[in-house]
């Protein structure tokens, strides 16, 4: 059958990252499905690996995302309206409720995605005025950083110049260059 066998034709190679990806058990990738299948609640023990410690909720689960080498349940806590995410690794307990889980009506995982939600911002914009090499000029002419960037030559570099929405991974990529 020649869609099965495209398949085997077909691969994701994510962008280049340093880190392995988290491991994240099987049973709780599992019970996080079957919760998102039959709109079910789910109780869980979370790492809150910024402030280090472990706390209990329970959560209406929405979506689930790969962001990444990341695997994130977008969900709503108990007793809260907004949709936050947590990472399926930080998961150290959990447990499938009878309780129905309720879903924001407003809720769509395009709209929540286009937000920057994964993207980690800061709330604002950075102005980016650098002078790069041309190696990284060819590539950002190719995958420009933002809309409105711009690239000149000027002598012996090249001048960026890009407004940026301000985010861990923006500021991940200026450290990197």
């Amino acid at each position: 059958n020649a869609s099965a066998m495209l398949s085997e034709k077909l691969a994701v190679i994510p962008t280049g990252n340093l880190y392995l990806a988290p491991h994240i058990d099987d049973v709780i990738f599992d019970i996080v499905q079957e919760a998102l299948l039959n709109g079910k609640c789910l109780e869980v023990e979370y790492h809150q690996a910024y402030k280090n410690k472990t706390k209990q909720m329970i959560l209406h689960p929405l979506a689930l995302v790969q962001n990444g080498i990341q695997l994130y349940v977008v969900a709503v806590v108990d007793g809260y309206t907004d949709p936050r995410i947590f990472a399926l690794h930080r998961i150290k307990q959990i447990h499938l409720m009878s309780k129905e889980s309720q879903n924001p009506m407003n809720f769509n995982l395009k709209k929540f995605i286009d937000s920057g939600a994964f993207q980690f911002l800061q709330g604002t914009t950075a102005s980016l005025v650098a002078k790069v090499s041309s190696s990284l000029a060819a590539v950002l002419r190719e995958t420009p950083i933002s809309k409105d960037m711009t690239l000149s030559e000027e002598s012996g570099y090249f001048l960026v110049r890009a407004h940026i929405e301000d985010s861990w991974q923006f500021h991940r990529w200026l450290l990197s260059q």
